[in-house]
């Protein structure tokens, strides 16, 4: 069997559905022989907590480098005082990977352009881009358009991380006409294009 080297990083990120789609990201990283293991560390959403988070993951081991915090822009917009609190945030906490809004929209971007469509459709008759919506709006919204079964903490049963699913999300991330957007995305598709080169980012 071809040996290959295992990249292990701490993703803090902000809630059990996060965690739900990291399991099944490091699912398809072990099937397909991507050098990267994510270890999920869920903070529960605000900066306190992950500031905590980040401290905590710090301390057990300070030679291990923390570089992916993975948390909603809805919330930060929603809350003057998480927007300032994020601006004076620690030296060496690293820049916050985004997802604009939400996590739900991050999900539906790995679908077709059609169904994205339509999710912005409702996004936009909410004020979604402007105010974003809270869970109350977008969970029953998404239940009953998107993900018939989805529940916060886990993943709709049909979801699926494929090769196909990711090109989809990262052409829609870069596409300018479409207004979601996921820092995360961006640092995904880094790594997966490293390696299709044969590269090994040890960072």
């Amino acid at each position: 069997m071809e040996k290959y080297i295992r990249i292990h990083k701490v993703i803090i990120c902000e809630g059990k559905s996060e965690r739900a789609y990291i399991q099944e990201l490091n699912r398809y990283m072990r099937d397909n022989k991507i050098n990267y293991d994510f270890k999920p560390e869920v903070v529960g959403g605000g900066f306190s907590q992950t500031e905590k988070k980040f401290k905590d993951e710090f301390q057990k081991n300070p030679k291990q480098k923390i570089e992916i915090i993975w948390v909603d822009k809805d919330i930060y917009l929603r809350e003057q005082d998480l927007q300032d609190q994020y601006a004076k945030k620690l030296v060496h906490m690293p820049d916050f990977m985004f997802n604009y809004m939400n996590f739900e929209d991050f999900l539906v971007m790995h679908l077709d352009i059609e169904i994205l469509n339509e999710w912005e459709s409702f996004c936009n008759a909410n004020n979604h881009f402007t105010m974003p919506m809270t869970a109350a709006t977008y969970e029953p919204l998404l239940r009953e358009h998107i993900f018939k079964d989805y529940k916060k903490g886990s993943l709709p049963k049909l979801f699926a991380i494929t090769q196909d699913s990711l090109i989809k999300l990262f052409r829609h991330n870069k596409d300018n006409k479409i207004p979601f957007r996921s820092d995360f995305a961006d640092f995904l598709e880094n790594i997966l294009a490293a390696q299709s080169n044969g590269e090994v980012n040890n960072a």
